[in-house]
């Protein structure tokens, strides 16, 4: 009898061992039942960079556009089809901007250290195209994401709307979408080609009226479908100890 008692109490850290890997691995996968990640952007600077107040037109990286760049700074008057690429936007026009920092990926309050893409509407033309094209695969869907806000001080009405276009992508449509305040606003399409095809996206003004159609865009995403969770486990099967093991 002392001897078997002798053996559980030796096999006791072992069965805890199990136990608690058991327990540990229920409650990650109750608390994160579909903990997917995401792979890299595929949108180079889709957050426009960090400001430096010393670079008044920091260059145009990873995108075209049909709109004229003017300094960050107000030198330059904004006018229709203009776009500046700032911290804030209210220099430019101070009686009829908002004081506007930049949406911050991380979700924090803004504070002016990240640049936005200001744009001063112009009717139907495209501001912002994802450059170069790249392959999307076929029967996989993509997450296309950014950000807008409307800066206007007021008015008008109709206000700033913006329509994406996939280009390239021979079963996707375009698909517009308008900011009803002032905050910022998170806007996200789906692209499922139905063959691998070179897409760009474009995105551009819709019936935009010649004064108060201005707007911030900010943290272009196109994010591929997540990864799965790889969970591996693996067991090291302890020598039992006999009967007579100490005695």
């Amino acid at each position: 009898m002392l001897s078997l008692s002798k053996f559980m109490i030796k096999q006791i850290p072992y069965i805890m061992q199990n136990f608690i890997r058991s327990i540990i691995l229920a409650l990650f996968l109750t608390i994160f039942p579909s903990s997917d990640t995401y792979s890299q952007n595929l949108i180079t600077n889709g957050d426009f960079g960090v400001f430096d107040p010393s670079i008044l037109s920091p260059i145009p990286v990873g995108f075209t556009t049909t709109y004229t760049q003017i300094p960050y700074t107000g030198t330059t008057p904004s006018s229709t089809g203009k776009f500046a690429i700032t911290n804030n936007p209210y220099a430019l026009a101070p009686s009829d901007f908002r004081n506007v920092y930049d949406h911050p990926s991380d979700g924090s309050a803004g504070n002016g250290t990240g640049n936005m893409l200001f744009v001063d509407g112009k009717n139907n033309q495209m501001f912002w195209k994802q450059s170069p094209a790249l392959p999307l695969q076929g029967g996989v869907k993509y997450i296309f994401t950014y950000w807008i806000r409307n800066i206007n001080k007021s008015g008008p009405t109709p206000g700033p709307k913006v329509r994406f276009t996939p280009f390239g992508c021979s079963s996707c449509t375009a698909q517009d979408y308008a900011p009803n305040d002032y905050e910022w606003h998170k806007v996200s399409y789906a692209i499922t080609p139905t063959v691998t095809e070179f897409i760009s996206i474009e995105l551009s003004t819709v019936n935009s009226v010649p004064a108060g159609n201005n707007f911030a865009i900010d943290d272009i995403s196109l994010l591929p479908p997540p990864l799965p969770l790889t969970i591996s486990t693996s067991k090291v099967n302890p020598s039992c100890y006999g009967f007579s093991d100490g005695l």
